[in-house]
């Protein structure tokens, strides 16, 4: 590829805008890939997504040309580099993904909850060995998977990966309510149990109990209603803190859930609140090349600005799909993405409970909590939602937090 390609450009001006043109070519020529660059590309490419209003052109003093920047205050450019920089972190070609051909072929397989090869050949007007290639490129992406071999059948997945491209398209989250159907109905009756002051404390300790100890507290759950009641137990300053913490952002969701809409704010003090006198970074993103997930396989972002890039696309999934799916989908898929980004240095299970509470709250369903006997299960679950698909982690968020709940089998 002796030219970069538009998204290459975005990826580029991330990195190093505002720019002016000339500057920008030379950084490219110093890439080895791109030394024989052609320049009339280059500016073409440059001239479509400054009519894509996804980069300034910003008039230099003097008469001195221009200088190039990105458009922070387009939500679809956000949505865009949040999907590139993803890719990027996971080592898959996002250019390969985003050609035309593969995007028409994307499209046809979300049209139905799985297609043949033989209708993906009908509907694609390429060739089999051109049709192979795609098909090859988006298994080896995590968009796609085969459920059947004779007759060849496909099935599109919903992983980290896709959910950024779908929110990059503006495309609502696909199939999810008929694979999880039975979980749903299961729930669907507890809506608006929470409505006795009685059964919400119980739930308010509930979650409290669940999310503490899912991250380690040895609390029990008559610790949580002596520290709840201001009584001693045998728990650590650290542990005793945890508790409380978790009961005031509680509190605040609580609060605020039936007539504030989820926002960054939002997030960061019920953050702030939740983590105050356990680390300096409280309320703060977070991000540091040596930031791991024990136990996982996944690649955290390494800069403070692509958390907030993917916290914004984070925001921009939740509002493109509050009105499309079951806020018991919604909740669950929003609560997978936050701990896959991780925002911040310390508490971000127990923030993405506390999020995933107020979205079922504002859709009149009770507090999330669930058995932290079955923590392992959960990261297990969260694991294979990156690896391929999210519906068994969706499923058994809404089974065992049914399970929990008061009266509860």
């Amino acid at each position: 590829m002796p030219t970069p390609g538009k998204y290459d450009l975005l990826i580029y001006l991330h990195f190093n805008g505002p720019i002016t043109f000339n500057d920008l070519e030379n950084i490219l020529r110093g890439n080895i890939l791109f030394e024989d660059l052609n320049t009339q590309i280059l500016y073409r490419h440059l001239r479509e997504l400054i009519d894509s209003d996804f980069v300034l052109k910003i008039p230099l003093s003097a008469a001195r040309g221009y200088e190039y920047s990105l458009n922070l205050e387009n939500d679809s450019l956000i949505n865009h580099i949040s999907f590139l920089l993803w890719c990027r972190k996971e080592g898959l070609d996002y250019n390969k993904i985003l050609t035309p051909s593969t995007e028409a072929l994307i499209l046809n397989i979300l049209k139905s909850d799985n297609i043949s090869h033989e209708n993906l050949l009908q509907t694609s007007n390429i060739s089999t060995k051109t049709l192979r290639k795609h098909v090859r490129n988006l298994i080896d992406s995590r968009f796609i998977h085969i459920i059947r071999q004779k007759p060849m059948v496909f099935e599109f997945l919903v992983n980290d990966v896709t959910l950024w491209y779908l929110t990059m398209k503006g495309l609502p989250v696909p199939n999810m309510e008929c694979k999880c159907k039975d979980s749903i109905s299961n729930m669907d009756a507890n809506r608006d149990i929470s409505g006795s002051r009685e059964i919400m404390d119980k739930l308010i300790k509930l979650h409290i109990y669940s999310s503490t100890v899912t991250e380690g507290n040895t609390a029990s759950n008559e610790d949580v209603e002596r520290i709840i009641n201001d009584l001693p137990t045998n728990l650590t300053p650290k542990e005793i803190i945890e508790i409380k913490n978790t009961k005031d952002a509680l509190d605040l969701i609580i609060e605020v859930y039936k007539d504030t809409d989820l926002n960054i704010d939002l997030i960061k003090n019920t953050h702030q609140i939740l983590m105050r006198g356990l680390i300096k970074e409280a309320g703060m993103f977070f991000a540091s090349p040596t930031k791991r997930i024990v136990g996982s396989k996944l690649k955290l972002p390494s800069t403070n600005k692509m958390i907030e890039y993917l916290m914004k696309s984070l925001v921009s999934f939740y509002d493109l799909n509050k009105n499309h799916i079951h806020p018991l989908i919604l909740g669950s898929i929003f609560h997978f993405l936050f701990v896959s980004i991780h925002p911040f240095k310390d508490g971000n299970g127990r923030a993405a409970r506390l999020i995933h509470s107020f979205i079922l709250l504002k859709s009149g369903f009770p507090i999330f909590a669930f058995n932290p006997e079955r923590k392992y299960e959960y990261f297990n679950y969260l694991e294979k939602g990156r690896e391929s698909d999210i519906s068994d982690f969706v499923r058994f968020i809404i089974d065992e937090h049914r399970k929990i709940l008061p009266g509860k089998q």
